[in-house]
């Protein structure tokens, strides 16, 4: 990166990159979420509170294709950076626009992020020249000093979560130690973004009342399970106060009109007494509220439940993962059958819907574990599921361990979890879709079931997602055979 004259502009542009949903979700595609990027608005939120100017384009949200996100980011230029941030399904995009870019200015600088980043930054740079810096770990410190040592043309060599280039080569600097207070992090920059009324919607099984949107409240994941990454945001969980998270909920509802939140945390039942407080708040508040989360089975109790029944919480989210006690295991998930069916029974004692997530081909998995998952769906309370193919992660347990567990070929591993990329002894590609399809059928073809959606139907917002999902799963699930 030679020298650029930044005088002229504190003008930042952030993009939310071109990815399909089609890519995403695979067939069920239609029933999938589009929720707002949180975490480039707080990006945003920062570089604005600190004198700079950031613009927002949002590609995937307003379905602009490669050369439309190209030529909205030409119409905001000059600016100080283009920051990308960069997933696995978006990276051979973020590295053409970043191209065609430096085509326009070559001393453009091009700053990537995000959690991609955060696993394989080095490699990712090795592979985009075109890339000039990219942010690993929590970036709200990190990209200000960016900002700040490029606009006044200072080098980057010494800032703590950066991987830049010196001399010709790729250098990655120490790690920032992560946020302690997250309360001093401004509320997202929501404003910057299309309406997030009309652009963003959680998926169909996650949406009560209208509008609704997402909202991440923590960070950092106390769980071990081999197949997930924790580089980004670490194993200790830190969230923002009761007291923050009610403020935000108000600033959401008096500027969108916000009637239901769609919990994204991994585990938002992490800190009981958390949860306890922010409970009672909503309720002395008496906002009018409905949300739902994610909670690990281990984490919850009856009197808790209720208590979040009362509070406006109507459905909880639980990883799963598999009915087979030989499949927990091998992942390392740290729970047991006994503890899903119990967590789903106090759900269902306490009044809350419940959705389990699933994921088919794990570690140990075979076609008796299949078959024991497919009794448990029938057997456990539950009222919506969502299942994903096992996909093994770069930078988690998983991409160390695999070898003893089946085959993950080389280049195949994907950047999302809608196909079948890694095959458990046993098993094939197609056999896993064909056990994909069946346990979907098992579950939502139940009367029961088909009856719960039903009523949901007189809600204008959730039965036009309803119905374009039930399509999308009774085309994939009846497909007379599996693709290869």
């Amino acid at each position: 990166m030679g020298s650029y004259n930044t005088d002229m502009t504190k003008r930042v542009i952030l993009v939310h990159p071109p990815m399909y949903l089609s890519v995403l979700y695979g067939d069920l595609a239609a029933a999938g979420s589009e929720l707002p990027p949180q975490g480039l608005c707080i990006i945003a939120a920062v570089l604005r509170q600190k004198g700079f100017e950031p613009v927002i384009i949002d590609a995937t949200a307003e379905k602009l294709g490669y050369k439309e996100t190209l030529t909205r980011i030409k119409s905001f230029l000059p600016a100080l950076f283009v920051g990308m941030g960069v997933y696995y399904v978006a990276e051979g995009t973020v590295g053409r626009l970043a191209k065609a870019l430096k085509k326009i200015n070559p001393d453009l600088p091009i700053v990537v992020g995000g959690g991609h980043i955060s696993i394989l930054g080095e490699k990712v740079m090795e592979r985009h020249p075109q890339f000039d810096i990219a942010v690993f770990g929590e970036g709200e410190e990190t990209i200000v000093d960016v900002a700040k040592a490029l606009s006044q043309s200072r080098p980057l060599g010494n800032l703590k979560g950066v991987v830049c280039r010196q001399g010709g080569k790729i250098i990655k600097n120490s790690p920032r130690p992560f946020l302690k207070n997250l309360d001093k992090i401004p509320f997202p920059a929501w404003d910057l973004l299309p309406d997030i009324t009309r652009y963003y919607t959680p998926a169909g099984d996650s949406l009560k009342r209208w509008p609704s949107t997402g909202l991440v409240t923590s960070r950092g994941c106390p769980g071990t399970c081999f197949f997930c990454n924790r580089n980004s945001f670490g194993t200790h969980v830190r969230q923002n106060s009761p007291d923050y998270v009610i403020a935000e909920i108000k600033d959401l509802q008096k500027k969108y009109n916000i009637k239901d939140i769609y919990f994204q945390d991994d585990t938002f039942v992490a800190n009981r007494k958390w949860v306890v407080k922010f409970c009672r708040l909503l309720i002395r508040e008496k906002l009018d509220l409905t949300w739902a989360c994610h909670g690990r089975v281990d984490f919850v109790d009856l009197p808790l439940l209720k208590l979040m029944k009362k509070a406006g919480c109507w459905q909880m989210a639980f990883g799963l993962e598999s009915g087979s006690q030989q499949v927990l295991d091998a992942i390392n998930k740290r729970t047991t059958v006994k503890q899903n069916y119990q967590a789903l029974q106090y759900c269902r004692r306490a009044g809350l819907s419940t959705k389990g997530l699933f994921m088919i081909g794990a570690f140990g998995e075979n076609l008796e574990t299949i078959n024991v998952t497919k009794q448990f769906l029938k057997k456990a309370y539950l009222t919506d599921i969502h299942i994903t193919f096992f996909t093994v992660i770069p930078g988690t347990v998983a991409s160390i361990v695999w070898p003893r567990f089946g085959k993950n070929p080389a280049g195949r591993v994907p950047a999302v979890t809608a196909k079948p990329s890694f095959i458990a002894n046993g098993l094939s590609t197609r056999l896993l879709i064909k056990k994909h399809r069946e346990l979907y059928r098992t579950f939502y073809f139940q009367p029961k079931i088909i009856w719960y959606f039903l009523t949901k139907l007189r809600y204008p917002h959730q039965a036009k997602k309803i119905i374009t999902s039930a399509m999308a799963l009774a085309r994939y699930t009846l497909k007379p055979k599996p693709a290869t």
